[in-house]
């Protein structure tokens, strides 16, 4: 795209800025909101290895969990374990 003045590229810097302010707005928009802590008590060594496994495969521990439960609930909405 070819700008012709100064002020052609001002706006065209705005537009820009705003479609991806907009973009990022709809995103942050459609994620749930987390608005409530499940606390747990756990051995330190264990949260410690845990938070340093996930740092290396590049995640995080709230992350992780979030994505148990979440797997864990599809399991029992399946009736996966009924038998127990």
């Amino acid at each position: 795209m070819y700008i012709h003045s100064m002020s052609n590229l001002r706006i065209f810097s705005q537009v820009s800025r705003f479609r991806m302010n907009t973009v990022a707005q709809k995103s942050k928009d459609k994620k749930k909101k987390k608005d409530v802590q499940l606390v747990l008590r756990l051995e330190r060594e264990l949260r410690d290895d845990f938070v340093k496994a996930c740092a290396e495969v590049d995640t995080t521990a709230a992350r992780e969990i979030r994505r148990y439960i979440k797997r864990f609930l599809k399991r029992y909405e399946k009736g996966d374990f009924e038998d127990r």
